[in-house]
């Protein structure tokens, strides 16, 4: 039993000592690790990479086919485009490669973007012991301190047959086939797509986290940079329609004026907080994307909550329109 302890004790010691050297090696980026997706997102650039003209930091919104940044590339074949997005990440991994990467292109222009939808949960994911599964009720507060299970999830899902993608407008809104994610969030709070736009009801601390990260971000580019902080909103916030296909999926919006207005709680305070980086502006294509979404033309898709072709278009001719000319 001694022997048997022994070793069961040692392995314990092993498995944490290796936990924690991942852990660092992901924080300070000793490893490359979104060499692949960076690769894969950048294979057909060319020429220097360095002092590239615009360095495009995202998240699923700029990796999904034909996005915003492909037709931003056709658009200025001469120009250096480097697409630097992870999807389900956000500020917190950002900064593990933001100033490794930022010093590699010594871009002249960076777009950050951020998602309305979703950020303020990334930094801090939702808690609700009996809603959650015991594993990933484990799993979302252990990655809350160890952002490398963030990065191991992600991998993982690569070999989950389970997972399967909604971009499809081929069928209407319904409740049973809209994404899987967005429904078990809903299911753990009801209230946090509320609660991230107006910040409110415990969401100003996740807005704090939120703040800092971007902090340390934006302390990594030089003044000379040009720098656009740029906000893809929720698609309830657009209009009626999507707003009522939330409510289906138990979503609860305690005041619609207050969430849907056009500079919405979490726009503006952050527009104000980092008023004083003046190589910063904050872009927000709500009003725009509002005016575009209709009927016959929807900008997201029916039972995803990301941009179709149709939003990624309109994403493309706003950051035209705003950056490029």
């Amino acid at each position: 039993m001694k022997k048997l302890f022994k070793r069961v004790l040692q392995g314990i010691i092993i498995i944490l000592m290796v936990a924690v050297l991942f852990e660092m090696s992901y924080r300070f980026y000793i490893i490359d690790f979104y060499d692949v997706e960076f690769n894969s997102l950048n294979k057909d650039q060319s020429g220097s990479l360095e002092n590239v003209d615009y360095l495009i930091i995202g998240d699923s919104f700029s990796t999904y086919p034909d996005n915003y940044v492909e037709l931003l590339r056709k658009k200025y074949p001469n120009k250096t485009i480097i697409n630097l997005s992870v999807p389900g990440t956000g500020i917190k991994q950002v900064n593990s490669f933001a100033k490794s990467k930022i010093k590699k292109y010594n871009p002249k222009n960076i777009i950050y973007q951020v998602y309305a939808g979703n950020d303020l949960v990334d930094v801090k994911h939702l808690s609700n012991w009996k809603e959650l599964s015991m594993p990933r009720s484990i799993y979302w507060k252990v990655t809350d301190y160890l952002q490398s299970g963030i990065f191991l999830n992600q991998r993982l899902k690569k070999y989950n047959p389970n997972i399967k993608t909604s971009y499809s407008d081929t069928t209407e809104f319904s409740p049973t086939r809209y994404n899987s994610r967005e429904k078990l969030l809903f299911r753990t709070n009801k209230d946090f797509l509320y609660k991230s736009i107006v910040l409110d009801n415990g969401f100003e601390n996740r807005y704090d986290i939120w703040k800092d990260g971007m902090t340390s971000f934006l302390n990594k580019i030089k003044v000379e940079s040009n720098v656009y902080v740029f906000f893809i909103p929720h698609c309830s916030q657009l209009n009626d329609y999507y707003f009522s296909n939330m409510q289906q999926l138990n979503a609860h919006f305690e005041n619609k004026a207050s969430f849907q207005k056009v500079d919405y709680h979490f726009f503006t305070k952050a527009e104000q907080d980092f008023e004083e980086y003046k190589n910063v502006t904050f872009l927000n294509p709500i009003l725009y994307l509002r005016q575009k979404d209709h009927e016959l033309n929807r900008l997201y898709f029916k039972n995803d909550p990301h941009l179709n072709a149709n939003g990624q278009v309109e994403i493309f001719n706003f950051l035209d329109n705003s950056i490029f000319n």
